[in-house]
């Protein structure tokens, strides 16, 4: 293998940097799109196996590109979050809204309503 270069000087380095040009490429022209649109620039995020080696490509990028395009922002640095497992904190986050959910039905249901209470004595469901 080997890690992306600004000057690959064999198959392997060429292949890596290539790829990270790419990826760093479609990051920036995301964020410029959504600057464009909106005015402003978006939080960053990313995730991924290969965010180590992307890492110094991607800072570069953003250092190099993204203040330009932002003349009022030439003192803020635009900053990257990376997010190590954002599918399984997603599905967590769903997770745990289900289960509040789900108690909220089951205390909600422990509750008599009036139409229970009619009928001579006799239970009937309502929800």
């Amino acid at each position: 293998k080997g890690a992306a270069t600004l000057y690959p000087y064999n198959t392997q380095l060429a292949i890596n940097s290539g790829v990270a040009a790419a990826q760093s490429g479609a990051f920036i022209y995301q964020a410029l799109a959504i600057k464009h649109d909106t005015g402003q620039l978006p939080t960053l995020f990313v995730s991924g196996g290969a965010w180590p080696q992307l890492k110094p490509h991607l800072l570069a990028a953003v250092k190099n590109l993204l203040p330009s395009a932002s003349p009022e922002n030439q003192t803020k640095q635009t900053q990257i979050h990376s997010i190590a497992n954002p599918v399984l904190d997603g599905l967590a986050a769903v997770a745990q809204a289900h289960s509040e959910s789900k108690k909220t039905r089951q205390t909600g249901n422990t509750k008599k309503t009036a139409r229970e209470h009619k009928n001579d004595g006799k239970t009937f469901a309502s929800s």
